[in-house]
């Protein structure tokens, strides 16, 4: 049943006759003036939001024997590409600042407010340029000597790699009990 629904599904790449028609239509109204054509496909090109139907526009350009239009749209769909990635990445570090947090109080039995994620202020006032929401954290709470070996140890426990740091090694706030985590 899965298999033959597979088979029945789409083909998110595969160019349809809508996609042919918006490549004939920018042909028509070019009326052979190369770059007109190359105009209209920048404009549709940016309208385009899913990855998917730029890369069908640029293999309709293609079979259309217009690779300059194809390269529009191949380009865009690699924009778009971009986009997700850096959407992915995002998700990723928003996962890897999670994990982190679960990691610590599992292991060190931290209460959960007392980790917070950094904030573009934190990144200023501690002086650490690589600090950043993104991948910054920071705990604030009485703990002894030997917490940075503990916290990276918690850490790495869990296959997080990070960098520790005691708030008053940053030379800006002077409060021992401040710990900066820095995720890689």
């Amino acid at each position: 049943m899965l298999f033959e629904q597979f088979l029945l599904e789409k083909n998110p790449m595969e160019v349809t006759s809508k996609d042919d028609m918006r490549i004939n239509d920018i042909i028509r109204k070019s009326g052979g003036d190369k770059a007109k054509a190359e105009a209209l496909a920048r404009t549709m090109a940016s309208r385009i939001t899913d990855f998917y139907k730029a890369v069908r526009r640029s293999s309709a350009a293609a079979r259309a024997g217009r690779a300059d239009l194809a390269q529009i749209f191949k380009e865009r769909s690699m924009q778009l590409n971009e986009e997700l990635v850096e959407e992915f990445d995002e998700s990723l570090n928003e996962n890897k600042q999670q994990s982190a947090m679960q990691a610590l109080n599992s292991e060190l039995s931290w209460n959960p407010h007392k980790i917070l994620k950094a904030t573009a202020r934190d990144a200023k006032d501690y002086g650490k340029e690589n600090l950043t929401p993104e991948n910054g954290l920071i705990y604030w709470g009485m703990a002894g000597q030997s917490l940075v070996k503990d916290i990276r140890d918690a850490l790495q426990k869990h296959g997080i790699n990070a960098s520790v740091f005691r708030g008053y090694e940053t030379g800006r706030r002077a409060q021992e009990h401040d710990y900066i985590i820095i995720l890689k």
